[in-house]
Formats: structure tokens, C-alpha cells, sequence
């Protein structure tokens, strides 16, 4: 709903009464462009959903906002990481990240490629907390933030790995499937240790 401001010797003034950037005398009257802008960034934060770079946030909206600016992407993540809104994923030799997952949990990072991966909060949240504790107790010390990153290879850098270790012809789960049959039997068949019997 639109109402007109009172009447006074000073251009009509519309203000929406339904818009979230309602002017309130004495704060900072948010323009329509700022809240779009921040609109779009958290939007596509949420489709992108991978951990992306300030700058792959931009390279992704860039094409629909050619008016937007790098400078104004990094200060809505920052201004977003504030507000609890966005972590800030920090990581040796590597760009900042951004994660929309907010409960408390782990990274993994592959070492191949650099993807991350979020271990699930439902498995590591508790297993954190009990981690705060026994800090806590054992030194003294009052955890505020707490970053754990893992390194290995995802899934798709396994597979990769296993489909150019296959011999030319086989696919990479029957070389998989063999070897795993192969070690098998070995590990039946090996001598047991007479200490052990």
C-alpha cells in the first residue's frame, strides 16, 4: 500500500508501508539498490551452495548485473558473515570461502581438486562441543570460534584415480571389485603369528 507524505512545500514523497526499507527518522534509509543487491548476492549464495570465492560469487551474477562491483560482493559477504548470516570459511594457501551452513561442523578439502565438503553438522556438532569442553577443562581456555579442516580426496578425485590405475578396457569398479576379491583370500590364507596362537 502507497500513502502520500503530509503535505508540505517539498516534492510528494511515496513510502510503501509494506517495503522492509520503510525511512525511520534518525536511521540510515537503505536504498531499494543495496537491499537488491544483497537480495541477489544471498540468492545466489544459496543456488551455488558450494563454498564459492567472492569472486565466483561475482563471475556468477556479473552477466544478469553488469553494473555490479567485486567491491560491493565482498562487502555484502563480510557485512553477511557480521550478521551470522554466512561463514567465513578460512583455509592455508587458499582464497576465501563463504559456506551458507551455519550449525557447527567439519571441512574436508580435497587435495586434488579443492573442493570442500561440509561433514554433516548432525555428526560433528556434538562431537565439537565435547571438543569445546575438554579444552575447557583440561586447559583453562574459553573456545569463542573453532575451524577443524580435514584433507583427502572427495569422491569424484577417487574414482579418477581408480579409472587411471584400471587396466585399458576395464572399467574402474570391476578393477576395484578384483582387487578387493584378490586381498581377500590373501589375508585368509597368511600364516598366523605362532606368538598369537
Amino acid at each position: 500500500m502507497w500513502v502520500n507524505s503530509p503535505a508540505v512545500a517539498s516534492p510528494i514523497i511515496m513510502v510503501s508501508l509494506s517495503s522492509p526499507c520503510r525511512y525511520v527518522e534518525g536511521e540510515h534509509r537503505p536504498t531499494m539498490r543495496q537491499t537488491k543487491q544483497k537480495d541477489i548476492i544471498l540468492r545466489i549464495l544459496h543456488e551455488m551452495g558450494d563454498h564459492p570465492t567472492a569472486e565466483e560469487v561475482y563471475a556468477a551474477l556479473k552477466p544478469d548485473y553488469p553494473r555490479l562491483s567485486l567491491a560491493t560482493v565482498y562487502r555484502n559477504l563480510n557485512l553477511f558473515v557480521e550478521q551470522g548470516k554466512l561463514l567465513k570459511v578460512e583455509l592455508p594457501s587458499e582464497p576465501v570461502r563463504y559456506d551458507i551452513c551455519l550449525p557447527k561442523h567439519i571441512h574436508a578439502i580435497c587435495t586434488d581438486c579443492h573442493a570442500i565438503v561440509d561433514i554433516p553438522a548432525e555428526m560433528t556438532g556434538p562431537l565439537l562441543g565435547q571438543l569445546e569442553d575438554l579444552i575447557g577443562q583440561s586447559s583453562g581456555f574459553a573456545v569463542e570460534d573453532m575451524s577443524i579442516l580435514v584433507k583427502g580426496r572427495c569422491q569424484t578425485c577417487q574414482a579418477r584415480q581408480q579409472a587411471a590405475a584400471a587396466p585399458a578396457g576395464m572399467s574402474p569398479y570391476t578393477a576395484m571389485a578384483d582387487s578387493d576379491a584378490a586381498a581377500a583370500p590373501q589375508a585368509a590364507s597368511s600364516p598366523q603369528d605362532p606368538a598369537k596362537s
